[in-house]
């Protein structure tokens, strides 16, 4: 099984990184790159400056992850781009980047663990809003018990702008994301009305007068 990637080590360093970083919270053994549509997969595979960094903290769980990605990776159109997928054993309450560096942050049924503390749950949302870029994204996925992530969800609102993604719309491979996200949950629970998907935004700083 292959080896986590070591941020600072001297062979990789956000900095050193283009312009567009991908960021999984609580990866664990299902990264959710698996999860997303193929056309978002094909998004990222085409965009060459875009690298995904999946986090976590369990390091046996994490190089499961890793290695379903990897076993996966022809079928689902990821075989030529190993470089671009990276694999970290950290805290989603200590982020391992740079202040507005990520892109993009995504956490799935990370909020809604009725087993973590509220304290680290809001420890993780300040430093989502530290490593984010302005207009940087951040993308809460839930589908077990979504109803435990509500207290954090307000507390997200506080820092974040929510995307209301019915007026704004939607990439088509956001979209078709969703769609196969609910789709799973149908298979899993019977319907779809079990997982919610929140967008929120970086708001740019305020200027005062």
């Amino acid at each position: 099984m292959g080896g986590l990637d070591q941020l600072g080590s001297g062979t990789r360093s956000p900095e050193k990184f283009e312009k567009n970083i991908i960021v999984e919270i609580g990866s664990g053994a299902n990264p959710f790159i698996l999860e997303v549509s193929q056309d978002y997969r094909d998004r990222f595979k085409n965009e060459p400056e875009t690298h995904y960094f999946a986090l976590d903290i369990n390091e046996p769980e994490l190089r499961r992850g890793k290695s379903l990605q990897e076993q996966a990776s022809a079928a689902i159109g990821l075989k030529n781009v190993k470089e671009k997928i990276h694999y970290l054993k950290a805290s989603g309450e200590m982020l391992p980047f740079p202040d507005a560096s990520v892109s993009e942050i995504i956490m799935s049924n990370v909020l809604g663990d009725p087993g973590a503390p509220f304290s680290g749950k809001m420890s993780m949302v300040e430093e989502i809003t530290r490593v984010l870029k302005e207009d940087g994204t951040l993308k809460i996925v839930e589908y077990y018990t979504p109803w435990v992530a509500d207290g954090a969800i307000e507390k997200v609102r506080t820092y974040l702008e929510e995307i209301d993604s019915k007026k704004e719309g939607l990439p088509t491979q956001e979209k078709n994301s969703d769609a196969e996200l609910a789709q799973k949950a149908k298979r899993i629970f019977g319907d779809d009305k079990q997982i919610f998907v929140r967008r929120f935004r970086k708001k740019p700083p305020t200027t005062e007068l």
